[in-house]
């Protein structure tokens, strides 16, 4: 099956590797990628079903591709940190344009006997893997948000003021998503990034009113 999606991303990935080939540096860690790569490809050539090893290969190797896309790509920090920027917009817009078809759209399927939100591409679509793809954005926006005037500090005044609320809207659309998506997957790993997120907090009567906050969140969304 053709997808447009993983067109785009190989067109993508091609113009990267033509236009940037001479700024690639090979290092131990990329080594150990290529090698790795390759413990892998050659299990599934010995393996009894290449088809369902190809099926396991995959995935990885696009993880890898994206890897010496961005090692070609960047040579600072902050494009580093740039790009995770892009990649958070992306997926604000995406849960989104989700949430409006779930809402206004009545879009989603019904499964489990509830009404579970979708996304919006076959590949990554299923409400398990959207909530999977929020909750992994979650402590990526609380980065951002805890080095937020660190990264916006030569940004215009304009894009300084929006930036919090971006974020925090990103991070409420995030939150959201996974329990549209009634994933109960999705629940749990929601709880243990907020165990985590807790521990930063100094004084333990904080954690524990935040750990509170978070149970009857979640006994009030589920």
């Amino acid at each position: 099956e053709i997808r447009l999606e993983r067109l785009l991303g190989a067109a993508m990935l091609l113009a990267v590797f033509i236009g940037a080939r001479n700024q690639f540096r090979m290092s131990l860690q990329t080594v150990t990628v290529f090698l790795f790569l390759a413990a892998l490809g050659l299990s599934g050539i010995v393996s009894l079903s290449t088809t369902l090893a190809w099926e396991e290969f995959y995935p990885v190797l696009t993880v890898v591709a994206v890897y010496l896309a961005l090692q070609f790509v960047i040579r600072t920090p902050y494009e580093l940190l740039f790009i995770v920027i892009i990649v958070v917009v992306t997926m604000a817009v995406y849960f989104g344009k989700a949430e409006w078809e779930f809402f206004v759209n009545n879009g989603g399927i019904y499964d489990m006997g509830v009404h579970r939100m979708v996304g919006l591409d076959k590949t990554d679509g299923h409400p398990n893997a959207v909530a999977q793809t929020a909750v992994i954005t979650m402590p990526i926006v609380l980065s951002l948000w805890l080095v937020r005037h660190e990264v916006n500090q030569r940004w215009p005044a304009l894009y300084r003021k929006f930036f919090p609320m971006f974020l925090i809207a990103t991070f409420l659309l995030c939150a959201t998503s996974v329990i549209l998506t009634n994933s109960r997957m999705g629940m749990l790993a929601s709880g243990f990034f907020v165990g985590l997120a807790v521990l930063r907090w100094k004084g333990l009567w904080k954690k524990v009113w935040l750990v509170l906050l978070a149970v009857l969140i979640l006994i009030a969304t589920w």
